[in-house]
């Protein structure tokens, strides 16, 4: 398993682009970005990954933790689901 691929999961387009960048910029193979859980899973069928960062919200049925569960479950891989920021 490669140990610097890492899926980027979350239902929010401009959140995908600047995680996704940052990460590139420091050196890690980025898999995705997935805004579902259905995409994010077909990803880790074919690319295996070293660690996820899945948004609580995706878009399509299922939730981050659904997806989360599914990618600990089925392929071992950590996962790290991020909290959406409520505006103070």
């Amino acid at each position: 398993m490669a140990t610097k691929s890492v899926l980027v999961a979350h239902h929010d387009p401009k959140v995908l682009e600047r995680l996704t960048a940052r990460l590139a910029d420091r050196g890690y193979d980025v898999i995705g970005p997935a805004r579902t859980a259905s995409m994010a899973l077909a990803l880790v069928a074919q690319t295996p990954v070293a660690l996820a960062l899945v948004g609580e919200r995706l878009a399509g049925r299922r939730r981050g933790a659904d997806l989360a569960e599914a990618l600990r479950g089925t392929w071992g891989v950590r996962t790290f689901v991020l909290r959406e920021l409520q505006p103070a």
